[in-house]
């Protein structure tokens, strides 16, 4: 080519070097969802806890304050609620002032009418923008965590194509999208803090771990528990002396959390009279866990099979008799249903109100057996456990090697670190719910990068033996 043809050949655009991994990135997500959404089928974007939200964002609008999305027909006068936590209407309503069809839906459901159109509009699109940014928060945390990029890859890509929950979240108007993002952005500062020692990037992690709270009231006894373990070990000095670094991580996280969720309810305790994030359906939920606490031994252990996910029913139904595993499920006479139908509303009157409910539960149920109690726990942890199925079923075993098992184990401990608070939610839902594997899809970080770092250490023992095996080779010709 002459110098005259170089010179009149087109210019192809050069990505310039620090922005190319991040473009890379963004089309795996881009890949991941649109793979992962398309095959999602027979999804009900208004259904579920959806209409739940739904009512309250569109009262909100409304009404211009927080109600529990139920009660007089003239929605001007119902009252204040705290029945939901209020990040998540509060997203749904900003958006429904510029879209019809989300307002058309939400104001149907609002208004107790029926049937009511299913569109949400542009909710759909922003929630999939914000797994995307979830999904690039994780591919940052790996790479910190672990001080690898190629562990941060490889965790980006079995999430997004191997986790249907992420698609699954935003395709509904429900909370897991949202808070999952908040948590990943407080467990990317919480190991940013760990490793700089910085309290300002601690309280950073406290204040996005309290607008998960306030996204899922869940999320604010993970705060408790931060709170209460800093605490403890600061008033154990050998301790103190010990972990002196974690410890006021801890209590600064605590406080960060504490910033964001204390005036909601502030708000709560004013309006209300009831200092809390949420009230009114606590009680019931418990009395659905409690209710499980009524199987047999036999049925607790034909659980262990029948709540592996996808492949454990047929199981179950292989190796034992209908009578050991029958009311596992959610059919009606199951143990659920039970704690919906029965155990529920009996606890609600034995106790004189559902305000009381929770504590006649602890009383009459959980205390005089909480060896049993803490059996069926750990049974419906392991139910829990299994988010997007096969995925949780193929990276909860590697994540758990990632942690004693293979290199890279002096990094093990910030994978601990980040995994603490989606393990204590694990093990939190286990005890006061029936531990949908939904409720856990906060354990996907954890689980990728775990896996991640495995696939990573196989790769380099592959690669490390293929090389001493050409040197062999070429030194035998030699």
């Amino acid at each position: 080519m002459t110098p005259d043809m170089r010179d009149a050949a087109p210019m192809l655009p050069v990505i310039p070097r620090r922005i190319a991994p991040g473009l890379i990135a963004i089309l795996i997500v881009a890949a991941g969802l649109t793979f992962r959404g398309a095959l999602l089928k027979h999804f009900v974007p208004a259904g579920g806890d959806a209409p739940r939200y739904l009512r309250v964002a569109s009262d909100l609008v409304a009404t211009g304050h927080y109600t529990d999305g139920f009660g007089d027909p003239d929605r001007a006068k119902r009252p204040p609620g705290m029945y939901v936590a209020p990040l998540y209407p509060a997203f749904v309503a900003a958006i429904i002032p510029f879209s019809p069809a989300l307002a058309a839906t939400a104001t149907c459901l609002a208004e107790d009418h029926t049937p009511c159109p299913e569109t949400l509009g542009p909710l759909i699109p922003l929630q999939f923008l914000i797994a995307a940014v979830n999904l690039l928060l994780l591919w940052r945390l790996a790479a910190i965590a672990i001080e690898s990029e190629t562990v941060s890859w490889i965790a980006l890509i079995l999430a997004a194509f191997g986790c249907y929950e992420f698609a699954a979240a935003a395709l509904s108007a429900v909370t897991e999208n949202l808070s999952l993002c908040l948590l990943t952005a407080s467990q990317l500062a919480l190991v940013a803090a760990a490793r700089r020692k910085s309290c300002r990037i601690g309280l950073l992690a406290g204040l996005f771990l309290g607008l998960a709270a306030l996204t899922r009231p869940a999320f604010a006894y993970a705060a408790y528990a931060i709170l209460s373990a800093s605490l403890v070990g600061w008033a154990m000095p050998a301790f103190r002396a010990r972990f002196r670094d974690p410890i006021r991580l801890g209590i600064v996280m605590a406080i960060g959390a504490g910033l964001t969720i204390v005036p909601w309810m502030v708000r709560n305790a004013i309006a209300l009279g009831a200092f809390n994030v949420t009230t009114g359906y606590g009680g019931n939920i418990l009395a659905q866990r409690v209710a499980y606490d009524a199987m047999s031994w036999h049925e607790y252990l034909a659980g262990w099979f029948f709540y592996l996910p996808d492949f454990g029913k047929s199981l179950a139904r292989a190796l034992f008799s209908p009578d050991w595993y029958a009311r596992l499920g959610w059919d009606p006479g199951s143990y659920y249903d039970y704690g919906v139908s029965t155990l529920s509303p009996h606890t609600v009157a034995a106790a004189g109100g559902a305000q009381y409910q929770i504590g006649y539960l602890i009383r009459h149920y959980i205390l005089p057996d909480l060896p049993k109690f803490t059996a069926v726990s750990l049974l419906l942890a392991w139910r829990g456990l299994w988010i997007g199925k096969y995925f949780g079923f193929v990276t909860f075993p590697l994540f758990v090697a990632a942690l004693v098992a293979v290199p890279l184990r002096q990094r093990a401990g910030r994978l601990l670190l980040l995994s603490l608070p989606a393990l204590f939610m694990l093990a939190f839902q286990a005890a006061v719910s029936v531990s949908m594997n939904r409720y856990n899809i906060d354990l996907s970080a954890s689980f990728s990068i775990g896996a991640a770092v495995c696939f990573a250490a196989l790769y380099e023992r592959i690669t490390g033996r293929v090389g001493a095996l050409a040197k062999a080779a070429a030194n035998s010709h030699m």
